[in-house]
């Protein structure tokens, strides 16, 4: 596996709701997550009170910008707030 890493921070972007696309950004961002409603289980995992689910619905999250263009192709719809871009 030789899965591109993230090497060095380029830029914090302090709001990328309107200028970034997901498929341009390589980072970890802050988002806003809204899972399928014909879902039976959800695919990222989320601390809830020091225990690990995996939630339906919506809730906002901070994960890795691959992870979210892996979920969205599953039928996600998430929305980048702020985030830390790296180099790859």
């Amino acid at each position: 596996m030789k899965n591109p890493m993230p090497y060095k921070i380029i830029k914090h972007h302090k709001d990328i709701s309107n200028t970034i696309k997901l498929e341009d950004f390589f980072g970890f961002c802050l988002a806003e997550v809204t899972t399928p409603k014909n879902i039976d289980m959800g695919l990222l995992p989320y601390k809830h009170q020091g225990k690990t689910i995996f939630p339906k619905g919506t809730w906002l999250g901070v994960y890795f910008s691959e992870e979210y263009k892996e979920v969205v192709k599953q039928g996600y719809l998430v929305k980048l707030i702020k985030g830390y871009q790296f180099i790859k």
